[in-house]
């Protein structure tokens, strides 16, 4: 996940760069190159990723799917709570998508800053990305996920308070230094809640509920900015979302089962 942050860095440093060159019609060229990137990192994947057979038994036939028991994915009321405890966070996407926008329209910031702003935000999610999960690990899921979950709510609030430049620079950096945070912790406490054979079909799972949050709440978001004129009813959507997917987080009996098989 890492190199998504690597990416994001890369972004915010070159797509100001274009809208400033291009004018206004600078998006249509960013969004090409956007898109050429990807075309380019998938066909780079394509060709460098090969599937390998577990190398501690390399002679071993591979176990059928159907010799698996599948219900400790799909009928395990932890794998259950985390897909909607993920589904809920899928809410963070909020602030992603619109922050900029806020900062464009809403308080009438320059490109240039704004691109200055986003880029320190893609700067400290690339240095703390795996810093949340190695803590939960030494420390625990639930004590972990609290505080990083607290401090990215506040993340998101923040713009609706202050509207100086400083402090819009330290909510983008506090968003981008814990947002990485709870998808982590949450995908790992799936992966402990079922016999490691299952874990992949876990956090797939649990992935899926966390796309199905990104992709309808920037949509839900973006009806409620149409409608009240204003990004911070969005923003306190997000903040609602992660609230709630906090809460469920730790009503959940977590368990660590990947050791076990």
């Amino acid at each position: 996940s890492t190199g998504v942050s690597g990416g994001m860095v890369i972004a915010a440093f070159f797509i100001p760069v274009v809208l400033t060159r291009q004018g206004a019609e600078g998006w249509r060229y960013a969004w090409v190159y956007l898109g050429v990137a990807a075309l380019v990192v998938t066909g780079l994947g394509v060709v460098a990723l090969k599937e390998r057979r577990s190398s501690a038994n390399p002679g071993a036939p591979a176990v059928a799917a159907s010799s698996l028991s599948w219900g400790h994915v799909f009928r395990n009321p932890t794998i259950v709570g985390l897909t909607l405890t993920n589904f809920l966070f899928g809410f963070y996407q909020i602030y992603a998508t619109f922050f900029v926008a806020y900062l464009r329209r809403g308080r009438g910031l320059p490109t240039e800053v704004v691109g200055n702003i986003w880029f320190w935000w893609a700067v400290l999610a690339f240095l703390l990305m795996m810093l949340w999960g190695l803590l939960s690990d030494r420390f625990g899921r639930r004590q972990v996920m609290a505080p990083c979950m607290l401090f990215l709510v506040a993340s998101v609030l923040m713009p609706i308070f202050w509207h100086d430049v400083p402090l819009l620079y330290a909510s983008a950096m506090l968003y981008g230094a814990t947002f990485a945070g709870p998808m982590t912790i949450i995908l790992a406490a799936a992966g402990d809640a079922v016999p490691r054979p299952m874990a992949a079909a876990a956090v797939g799972l649990v992935t899926a509920g966390f796309g199905l949050g990104q992709a309808i709440s920037p949509a839900i978001a973006g009806f409620l900015t149409d409608f009240t004129g204003s990004f911070y009813p969005g923003f306190v959507l997000s903040a609602v979302g992660m609230a709630l997917s906090l809460l469920t987080f730790f009503l959940l009996p977590l368990e660590r089962h990947g050791s076990h098989a």
